[in-house]
């Protein structure tokens, strides 16, 4: 669950950035935003970070060895030290067409949202040091680290995701990438992590909704079947349908 807070002081859409990190992020956010221009609402790019995050656990815990021998020796511990690198090589092993929470989902958008989560990050680290009692120039510091290195990941997520396009339209994941995957198969299906979390909210909608989020998850968890089990890759997995339970719930308020 590393992104997923990171639109909580950040709107991926809309939201304007402290003026001591426009200069850093301003111009990647505008480009991001520009891939993304399709897409009008928060709740498809909040699921896009949902997924895109278990995307990378998932590569982590099953294909990161395989996806690496592509890689120059040389050059991997670039990748391991990058997320953006390493969706460039998880690409191949996953399948994002057919997810309702994020219709037509393409590849540069995932990406774009990958560069726009750095910068909802940046802002996170901004907000919690000038929460601390650090002093004013030891705050500086600590942000100036941080926050770089959250910049460089963001042009290099939005770097990979203009190489991705083909002129200026967005293409789906099957254009793309034909002649790549060709020869595999059994690609990962990220749809599984879709229909999942519907299922989740079902259960917790037919049977749970008068119990707070963090016992209807524990109970919900407990009765999912093995292979529904086996699609949740989070070290903690009850926290992660706590956390689907709160949005839902969240959302429920303003419909």
């Amino acid at each position: 669950m590393a992104y997923l807070s990171a639109f909580d002081h950040f709107d991926p859409l809309t939201g304007t950035l402290p003026v001591g990190l426009v200069s850093l992020f301003g111009t990647t956010i505008e480009r991001a935003r520009h891939i993304l221009r399709n897409r009008t609402s928060y709740n498809e790019i909040a699921y896009g970070l949902e997924s895109l995050d278990w995307i990378l656990e998932k590569g982590n815990e099953d294909v990161r060895k395989n996806a690496m021998r592509s890689v120059e020796p040389s050059q991997r511990e670039r990748y391991y030290s990058s997320d953006p690198r390493l969706l460039s090589l998880y690409m191949d092993y996953f399948d994002i067409a057919d997810q309702p929470s994020l219709p037509h989902a393409t590849w540069p958008e995932y990406f774009a949202i990958l560069a726009l989560s750095f910068a909802g990050e940046a802002v996170n680290v901004v907000v919690s040091i000038s929460d601390t009692y650090l002093s004013e120039s030891q705050a500086q510091i600590q942000k100036a680290g941080w926050v770089s290195d959250l910049a460089i990941d963001a042009e290099d997520a939005i770097d990979l995701a203009e190489n991705f396009l083909v002129g200026n339209d967005l293409v789906n994941n099957h254009e793309l990438f034909q002649d790549r995957i060709s020869n595999l198969h059994g690609r990962e299906k990220v749809s599984k992590y879709d229909e999942l979390r519907s299922r989740v909210i079902f259960v917790y909608e037919q049977h749970y909704r008068d119990q707070n989020s963090r016992d209807a998850s524990k109970r919900i968890w407990h009765q999912l079947d093995s292979d529904a089990k086996a699609v949740l890759v989070a070290r903690e997995p009850e926290k992660k349908i706590e956390h689907w339970i709160g949005q839902y719930r969240r959302a429920s308020k303003f419909s």
